[in-house]
This record gives structure tokens, C-alpha cells and sequence, in this order.
């Protein structure tokens, strides 16, 4: 592929994610400062390892020659106390 396109969904209470996102836990680009921020995010797969991520997906981005992603800031819907997120994750 010349890249892999994924999205990943954060929903539920709207301060969950806020609070990880203004305390730099959630190392991802912050929809609730700038609603219209779509500014990108370059890792390397090495980041992930330690995580809680399954070792079969770091395995497969091993076998696929993922060595870098992009995740950047997609669709964005924030009402009643909930918010649902979403972030494009491409291949570099």
C-alpha cells in the first residue's frame, strides 16, 4: 500500500478525554483547545512498544514495514457532556 489509512474513535464523557488531552497523557493533537486544530502527529512504532497494545498489531506493522505513523485530528462532535473524536492514522 503507499499508505495505510486507519481511524480511531475516542467517545464517551467529553471530560474523560479533555482532561487526558490538557495533561499531556493523551499524546494526541487537542480538539478542545482549537475545535479546528488538524495540526499532525509523526511516531515512531517504537513508541508503542510497553504500551497496552496487542503485540499481534505491532507485529503485523513490523511484518508490513510500518516504521512511522501520522495521526492527525479527523471529525469532532462535543454536546450534552459527551464527545465522540476521531483521528487519521496514516503510514509515513
Amino acid at each position: 500500500y503507499p499508505y495505510i489509512e486507519a481511524y480511531m474513535i475516542i467517545a464517551g464523557k467529553s471530560k474523560v478525554p479533555k482532561l487526558a488531552l490538557n495533561n499531556g497523557e493523551l499524546l494526541l493533537p487537542n480538539k478542545f483547545i482549537d475545535s479546528k486544530n488538524r495540526t499532525s502527529v509523526e511516531l515512531d512504532i517504537s513508541f508503542f512498544i510497553g504500551l497496552k497494545i496487542e503485540k499481534k498489531l505491532l507485529n503485523e506493522a513490523q511484518n508490513l514495514k510500518i516504521k512511522q505513523i501520522s495521526i492527525s485530528p479527523s471529525r469532532w462532535r462535543n454536546y450534552d457532556g459527551m464527545c465522540a473524536i476521531s483521528w487519521r492514522i496514516n503510514k509515513l
